[in-house]
């Protein structure tokens, strides 16, 4: 693995940033190998739960420009 590391050093900057994308790429679309634990499942369907609940924070676009005086 240090000579893979040493080898990936040499590479520049774009090489190193697309190599990261790439294993990303592979990871993201494996996802399904790392199953989730139903607390980890109880735990996002509580925060998806909140979150459509939840008030949107801040005012609209058009509530800004009427009170601005200006029309978009």
């Amino acid at each position: 693995m240090s000579a893979l590391l040493d080898e990936i050093k040499q590479l520049d900057i774009a090489e190193r940033i697309q190599l990261v994308e790439d294993l990303w790429d592979s990871v993201a679309t494996r996802s399904s190998d790392f199953p989730i634990t139903e607390a980890q499942k109880t735990e996002l369907d509580r925060r998806l739960a909140k979150r459509a609940s939840a008030k949107p924070a801040g005012i609209g676009l058009d509530q800004i420009a009427q009170k601005l005086g200006v029309s978009i």
